[in-house]
């Protein structure tokens, strides 16, 4: 016999203000030169998609806007669960969106990130992938002794310039308690729906 899993997906592809570091989760530090550049093929369905959100003038002096976000979360009768959290967002001015720029997922010992991926799709056409090299972990909390099992897992998002169309997609597993998923307090910046 199969055991059910449930599932639950959420997904909102708008325009928001990018005002949120800690709730978007990026933020931007140099990283090396050497990327790799890839064809437009190699982009996901789901950025392409949000690619073609037409802005107008939605967004004007700001440093960016989430053009679409998505959050997938599957658990099974254990409590065993998958969570994929993606979102894009078209960087307006990169100076002032450059602390927005990291691709952050956080783990302990219940839950593991398994995969970050960042895309970049530049103006002219060009995609930039980050690669495994690229990934940094260190201690979210190392000054606290309660929290020394929590870790951070980053990749600078690379190929950034204005204009460009920016993914990024965190996947983590773990357990949790049978009651359900931890939902995170609302957004502090506006959000447009259509």
């Amino acid at each position: 016999m199969t055991s059910p899993k449930v599932t639950r997906k959420s997904y909102f592809c708008a325009a928001s203000r990018l005002a949120i570091a800690a709730c978007l989760g990026l933020v931007v530090v140099p990283g090396p030169a050497d990327r790799s550049t890839l064809r437009a093929e190699s982009v996901p369905d789901w950025l392409a998609t949000a690619g073609r959100v037409d802005l107008a003038h939605f967004g004007d002096g700001s440093a960016a806007v989430v053009v679409g976000q998505w959050n997938d979360f599957t658990v099974d009768e254990t409590g065993k669960f998958v969570s994929t959290e993606r979102r894009a967002l078209r960087v307006l001015n990169r100076r002032s969106a450059e602390r927005y720029l990291k691709a952050v997922g956080f783990e302990n010992n219940e839950t593991k990130v398994t995969s970050i991926q960042t895309w970049t799709i530049a103006p002219s056409g060009r995609v930039t992938q980050s690669a495994k090299k690229d990934l940094v972990t260190q201690s979210a909390f190392s000054e606290f002794a309660l929290f020394s099992d929590d870790r951070v897992k980053m990749i600078d998002i690379p190929g950034v310039e204005d204009g460009s169309l920016v993914g990024f997609e965190v996947v983590r597993q773990g357990s949790i308690p049978i009651n359900g998923e931890t939902f995170r307090s609302s957004m502090g910046y506006p959000i447009r729906y259509r």
